[in-house]
């Protein structure tokens, strides 16, 4: 009975909802960010920042306007500002 009920916790936790790659710890929208108040990409569509959304594999922080800054926390490479320099980063938790 154990080994049926093993398998079975198994296949449930494979089908499991996917883990988060990372998340958003903070961010300050400014100029066109601010006035459309969005700056993730996930599922397809623009979204706004909140503060610990989560983030997956293939979801994209962007900003428009270099003043504005969201800094996320990913897994395996650690903390990124996306802004000034780097407006768009892709997520990957690898």
């Amino acid at each position: 009975m154990r080994p049926l009920i093993a398998l079975l916790v198994l296949m449930i936790s494979a089908h499991a909802a996917p883990q988060p790659a990372g998340y958003v710890i903070a961010f300050s929208l400014q100029g066109e960010d601010l006035a459309k108040g969005t700056a993730v990409i996930g599922g397809g569509k623009e979204l706004p920042p909140q503060i610990y959304m989560p983030l997956f594999d293939g979801d994209t922080v962007f900003v428009r306007d270099a003043a504005s800054v969201v800094t996320v926390e990913v897994a395996g490479t650690g903390r990124k500002e996306v802004g000034g320099g780097l407006l768009r980063m892709d997520v990957s938790g690898a």
